[in-house]
């Protein structure tokens, strides 16, 4: 919601500022690793604190985000898991930057070439005017040892995937509810102009997501649209999603309600013109193709 205030992520950065509850939280996790669960008598063990009093306050903080008991001992949730797999890689510590090479597609703001970026992370952007049409988490080793059109097609494959298992209805992270939304672009949420309809997807419990998406990426990455497109034998893969102009402008998109949302959405691949249509949930409620004529 504009201009709510950051609540959740406000007390967790607070929960994570206190250096006792950080000790207690990377016991419970990275001992568990060595160990399994730990009890409450570990936990005071592995920390050194002798006050029972002052252990219990710090840790019924970490329970409300952090950490859960289960059968008398106490393990990390997935959040902290996520949280403390950051930590330890090198994504956050490495100042590798790759020279940006093309993708093979032009920007349809200003005309000037797509690229594949690696500037302390991962993109496929428009360096001119900021056109960004994938990140995607990417290891700088990785980075350094493939080339960049290489790295640019397997982020595009895990970003598909990772959409496609979400529209599901299951975080694969943590197995939590799904939020889908849809709603009207703006120059400050979206700077190019080229999107009329944005898109989120999350996890409810550990935030797990991806946003933003055009209506034409989640076409791309829809599950039911993917089994249609595999049953009539229509390549949905056959390029990757910044060479399909209509994953990046809303130029072949139909609002046909906002309240509900109900949008349509005219896809041209391989060889045919799909035409589907999305709730504002995510649900496909029509797919239908037409063979477009060499």
């Amino acid at each position: 919601m504009e201009g709510a205030e950051p609540r959740r992520e406000t007390e967790l950065f607070k929960t994570l500022a206190n250096e006792t509850r950080l000790k207690i939280l990377l016991a419970i996790a990275r001992r568990q690793r060595e160990r399994g669960p730990l009890s409450y008598a570990q936990i005071m063990d592995e920390i050194g604190m002798e006050d029972s009093g002052r252990f219990n306050y710090h840790l019924d903080q970490l329970q409300e985000h952090l950490v859960r008991r289960e059968d008398g001992k106490y393990v990390p949730s997935a959040s902290t898991h996520r949280l403390l797999g950051l930590l330890d890689s090198e994504l956050l510590y490495d100042d590798t930057v790759v020279d940006p090479v093309t993708v093979g597609a032009a920007c349809l703001r200003c005309g000037d070439p797509i690229e594949a970026i690696y500037d302390y992370d991962f993109y496929v952007s428009c360096h001119t005017c900021g056109e960004t049409r994938l990140t995607k988490d990417t290891s700088p080793k990785i980075a350094r040892e493939r080339s960049l059109r290489t790295v640019a097609a397997e982020a595009d494959q895990r970003t598909r995937a990772h959409l496609r298992s979400m529209l599901d209805g299951r975080c694969l992270a943590c197995g939590g509810d799904i939020e889908f939304r849809m709603f009207d672009s703006d120059e400050q949420f979206y700077p190019c102009g080229l999107l009329d309809v944005i898109c989120t997807i999350g996890c409810r419990t550990c935030s797990d997501g991806i946003a933003p998406l055009s209506v034409g990426q989640v076409v791309l990455g829809h599950p039911e649209v993917q089994r249609y497109c595999d049953k009539h034998d229509i390549d949905l893969n056959e390029r990757p999603q910044w060479e399909y102009t209509w994953t990046r402008t809303d130029r072949s998109t139909e609002i046909l309600s906002r309240d509900p949302w109900h949008v349509r959405k005219y896809c041209y691949v391989d060889g045919s013109r799909l035409i589907v249509e999305l709730a504002g949930d995510g649900t496909l409620e029509y797919v239908d193709h037409l063979l477009v004529a060499p």
